[in-house]
């Protein structure tokens, strides 16, 4: 909200207030499904459709919605008391505890030892304020489960709101024994212990509170985050739906003469896939003797599109890597080969060059055998992973430009990517916490994970127990529970991991020569098979669901590929709705393997378009769901094809993307065409809003403490300094009014952020007419801070002419746009990409106020609105070098021409706010015009000079009530 001069003019009083922060935390929360098994008749059948309907919503988050759903499934079965569990945490969810608690007491009538009905209507209860019920109700959920945490915590809140800090301490101690880094049990602990006089322990409380929630990204600020556990799960009546038992009949017919032609002998792998012009064509990037070359898929048939491009190593080209390396919506191409890494930059129809050079990996010496593409640090580009030719693991940063740089490790401490004897590298989320985590295979030895910590980089800690020496490696979610799983080769079997099993499936598989395994839906039945190619030609296996794998080789045709295979690629070649191979032979030529019969099932076909992610959308997870099946599948390469059975039409597709997740419903798979899924450019998180009370409504005001976050990075490994007090305006006597004889505020938390506030006040200033009354509250680079005060400005210099202006441009006229606070706003000229949210392309407003006064007070007031980045975009643009100082810096022309003024100029903190810059005794005698410039996103409303300048105190409003 501006602050208004009009006000000024006539005098009158203005209202500020100043708030304390103690901790911004954040919190990322997941949930997961469950079932239960049975089937019955068309009412039954009825009844569990309704439920499986109501599961997906309420797991979407959309509790409403479930609630109907369920409330369906209860007409048909008022006596379950399933549907009134779901009902009852349906109710919850949306925010009906009293509802919710009736449903909770329904299903005690029909179980009463039933834990989760205890659980939910404890939490309900908690929810009313009920403390000594919840307690009562929570203590009977513990002594179902002592071990379940959930009930543990809920049950500490309600004995603290009951007033029995003891108890509360000691469930709050219990919690952290088995999950020693949950943040609010810490906080509520440090609170408890306050509360019992034990101010030191409290005090290490909430630092580890601090400690813990430093490293955070995302989070949420209602209650079910910490309320979800098993007994928050919904129960379904029926299991996963399963695969048909022998499935489609799918044969793989060779159709290399029509595919290929007469070259088909004569091509080689490996293989790229990329869509050129993104008109749905899967073609195909291939290295031959005379060097790169794209084949243009028509109907299914290659044809050489271009000149071979030769390129550095190409006769031991070992892998073609595919993603949009500059962000400029055209894949590009990565070339792994021992003699060196090249780097293949593609734009419109096709073309492309060899920028190498320009890449910074030759001069690296980047080399090796196998490679992968990923955005492991989270800005929205795509780094290298890559290992040497002797297996060492080298990891390169992508700088923004598709110019890369090699990751150096930390000094002085244990390098978690010195790994040797890398084999093979796959990218996926292993431990299902939404971040991308890295399975290298290694010669002779177990896989080895390096799992992603939020905040904190790569880690090799907590490596998986049990698993086996294995030649190759395949994740996804095998068996449909929404988790990541993984598969491994070794001599004599194919092991499939199990994320929720302890024990492995063992595919026998003896005296295998298989070098690699991918996970590949062949019948487009929605579960994944197995892919296997290396010494001894191709094998499948078929995945059946709870009846474990079948292998199908022989079955599809595939038996008398008993030739080595070096490189095999999957996609729908020939636009009929299934998925084709591509197998490059190791003693040449390229085999195309028609897949006939896959189509009698459906497939969808998505195009990921990202924005603040990386624009190919590689490590982006994509949840599908439709009555009783889901799964999950992550974007490990180009094109993105998922089977889904015999349905016409899925519930849900639920796309990941690193920052933000789009849900998108009523979805019908069409193999023709691809269903472009834009990531949606939107703030995720925040800062608390202000809004006051003017007469009729609440007015929203601005944001607060945009200078207070806690754990926001502003670099890879270093987070923004917390100045965790400011003066915010309010309003004056005609917007902010008492009411009831109060005045009345509301802060809110409408997104991502948590908010812990520790003081606030109401201060009045009665000021003469032709003053204005702003803080010196702002944004800065670091410490030192500015000091919190109101200061009474006036005597302002009309500002005579303004203009603005970005590199090579002609400055623009905006004197009339930066005259008053009137919401005409001077924007930057070019923004830059979404992944850099925040940041613009350098741009100057030049103020001419006329003669500048040499002696006196002088204060420069400038009104704007910053828009926030974020940590995504803070490390994205601290990685380019060519990025200059984001913060505006002050120069003055003299006769010499423009000097920098010796001052910080900060930033607004957030929504419309005005700053202060003190420039008394910092100008030069012949000192002329102003000149800003900055490269944040700020949008200037005014900028006003002043000859005097006091502090004052004003007069406190006491807070009655909060």
């Amino acid at each position: 909200m501006n602050q208004p001069t009009s006000q000024g003019r006539f005098g009158g009083v203005v209202y500020v207030i100043a708030v304390l922060l103690f901790v911004i935390a954040v919190a990322v929360a997941a949930w997961w499904w469950s079932g239960r098994s049975g089937r019955g008749t068309d009412a039954n059948a009825a009844f569990a459709n309704s439920m499986a309907t109501g599961q997906t919503l309420f797991e979407r988050g959309d509790a409403n919605k479930a609630i109907e759903a369920f409330q369906r499934a209860l007409v048909l079965n008022p006596a379950n008391p399933d549907v009134h569990l779901n009902l009852a945490n349906a109710f919850l969810r949306a925010g009906q505890p009293s509802a919710a608690a009736g449903h909770a007491e329904e299903v005690l009538r029909y179980e009463p030892g039933s834990g989760a009905a205890f659980y939910v209507l404890g939490c309900a209860q908690l929810r009313q304020n009920q403390y000594s019920n919840a307690v009562q109700s929570l203590s009977q959920a513990k002594s179902v489960d002592p071990t379940e945490n959930p009930v543990s915590f809920q049950l500490g809140r309600a004995y603290f709101g009951w007033g029995k800090f003891e108890d509360a301490a000691a469930q709050f101690q219990e919690v952290l024994q088995f999950e020693t880094n949950h943040p609010s049990a810490h906080y509520l602990l440090s609170q408890t212990l306050l509360r019992l006089g034990q101010r030191e322990a409290a005090q290490t409380a909430l630092q580890e509170h601090q400690r813990i929630n430093a490293g955070k990204v995302g989070g949420a600020d209602d209650p079910t985050v910490f309320e979800r556990s098993k007994y928050t799960a919904i129960r379904v009546p029926f299991s996963l739906e399963q695969p048909a038992a022998n499935g489609i009949a799918v044969k793989f017919t060779d159709d290399s003469a029509r595919a290929f032609g007469a070259a088909a002998s004569q091509l080689r792998g490996p293989i790229g896939v990329l869509d050129i012009n993104r008109r749905g064509w899967n073609d195909l990037l291939l290295v031959g003797k005379e060097g790169a070359q794209v084949f243009w898929n028509s109907n299914g048939v290659f044809t050489a599109y271009s000149p071979a491009l030769p390129v550095t190593g190409q006769d031991q080209v070992r892998q073609i890597l595919v993603g949009d390396l500059q962000n400029d919506r055209f894949d590009d191409a990565v070339l792994i080969a021992p003699a060196g890494v090249s780097v293949l930059r593609f734009a419109t129809n096709g073309n492309f060059s060899d920028v190498t050079q320009f890449s910074g990996l030759k001069q690296a010496g980047a080399a090796g055998n196998v490679g992968a593409l990923a955005d492991l640090d989270f800005t929205g580009k795509l780094g290298l992973l890559l290992a040497s030719p002797e297996g060492v693991l080298r990891s390169f940063t992508n700088l923004g430009s598709g110019v890369f740089r090699e990751r150096k490790p930390a000094p002085a401490q244990p390098d978690p990517l010195a790994v040797s004897g890398v084999t093979q590298i796959t990218v996926d989320d292993l431990n299902n916490d939404d971040l991308p985590d890295v399975l290298l295979t290694r010669s002779n030895l177990p896989p080895f994970v390096l799992y992603n910590v939020r905040g904190g980089g790569l880690s090799s800690s907590n490596q998986p127990a049990g698993w086996p020496i294995a030649r190759a490696a395949a994740t996804g979610d095998f068996n449909n529970d929404l988790r990541v799983d993984v598969a491994l080769v070794t001599d004599d079997a194919v092991e499939l991991c199990f994320s929720t099993l302890r024990e492995p499936q063992r595919l026998p598989a003896r005296h295998n020569q298989i070098e690699h395994l991918r996970a590949l839906d062949y019948d487009n039945d929605g579960w994944l098979d197995l892919v296997a190619w290396g010494g001894d030609g191709i094998r499948v296996w078929r995945n059946r669901g709870s009846a474990g794998f079948h292998e199908m080789t022989e079955a599809l045709g595939l038996s008398n590929f008993q030739s080595r295979i070096s490189d095999l690629v999957a996609a729908d070649f020939d636009q009929d709705g299934d998925v084709d191979l591509i197998a490059s032979v190791a003693a040449g030529g390229l085999r195309f393997l028609r897949n006939d019969g896959g189509n009698a099932n459906e497939l969808l076909k998505l195009r990921l378009l990202g924005n603040r992610s990386n624009f190919s959308a590689l490590g982006v997870k994509i949840e599908l769901a439709s009555g009783g099946w889901h799964t999950i599948r992550t974007v490990q390469q180009l094109p993105v094809e998922i089977g889904v059975g015999q349905r016409k039409q899925l519930d849900l597709v639920s796309t990941r993307w690193f920052d933000t997740r789009l849900d998108t419903t009523e979805v019908v798979p069409d193999p023709k065409q691809a269903l472009t899924v834009f990531e949606l450019v939107l703030p995720t998180g925040s800062c608390p809003y202000l809004y006051a009370w003017d007469g009729t409504g609440h007015r929203f005001v601005t944001d607060l403490l945009g200078a207070a976050p806690i754990g926001l990075p502003v670099a890879a490994g270093r987070y923004i300094e917390a100045d965790p007090e400011e003066w915010v305006w309010v309003g004056n006597q005609q917007n902010f009014p008492l009411r009831d004889g109060r005045y009345q505020i509301k802060v809110t938390e409408e997104l991502r952020e948590i908010l812990y506030l520790d003081y606030v006040r109401l201060v009045a200033v009665d000021h003469p007419p032709g003053t204005e009354i702003i803080s010196t509250s702002k944004l800065v680079p670091g410490r030192p801070f500015p000091s919190h005060r109101l200061m009474q400005v006036g005597g302002r210099i009309p500002l005579r002419r303004a203009e603005v202006a970005g590199a090579g441009t002609v400055p623009r006229d905006v004197t009339a746009d930066l005259a008053e606070n009137d919401n005409r706003k001077v924007s930057p000229l070019i923004l830059r990409e979404p992944q850099y949210r925040g940041l613009a392309e350098p741009y100057s407003v030049t103020l001419d106020f006329g003669p500048l006064p040499r002696t006196g007070p002088l204060m420069l007031a400038l009104s704007g609105w910053l828009r926030f980045g974020g940590g995504m975009a803070n490390v994205a643009g601290s990685h380019n070098p060519e990025f200059p100082f984001p913060f505006p810096v002050l120069e003055v022309e003299t006769s010499r021409g423009w000097e920098k003024v010796d001052v910080t100029v900060g930033a607004p903190a957030g929504k419309t706010k005005t700053i202060l810059v003190d420039l008394a005794g910092h100008l030069p005698k012949d000192g002329q015009r102003l000149r800003l410039t900055q490269s944040f996103e700020i949008h200037w409303d005014r900028a006003a000079l002043f000859t005097q300048a006091t502090e004052v105190t004003g007069q406190t409003q006491p807070l009655v009530d909060a």
